[in-house]
């Protein structure tokens, strides 16, 4: 997590009353020619499933992904 505040990669909770029900992220590749491409990385507890979490997330963390310059998401 320390290394995605330092990179500037997108990552996001999914919080529900207080308790982290999910998370995604996307980490930057550490190469100088690959800076602009990341892999995504998520995961959702499984009794939060197919309520549109892991959507949002993907989709809040691609938003973040693009604004901070990367051209792609593995």
């Amino acid at each position: 997590v320390q290394e995605n505040i330092k990179n500037d990669s997108p990552q996001f909770l999914a919080l529900i009353n207080d308790r982290v029900v999910g998370w995604c992220d996307i980490m930057r590749l550490n190469r100088p020619v690959s800076l602009h491409c990341g892999v995504l990385g998520m995961g959702i507890l499984k009794e939060y499933r197919s309520q549109g979490i892991g959507k949002n997330l993907i989709k809040t963390a691609l938003q973040k992904a693009q604004s901070s310059g990367f051209t792609r998401v593995e």
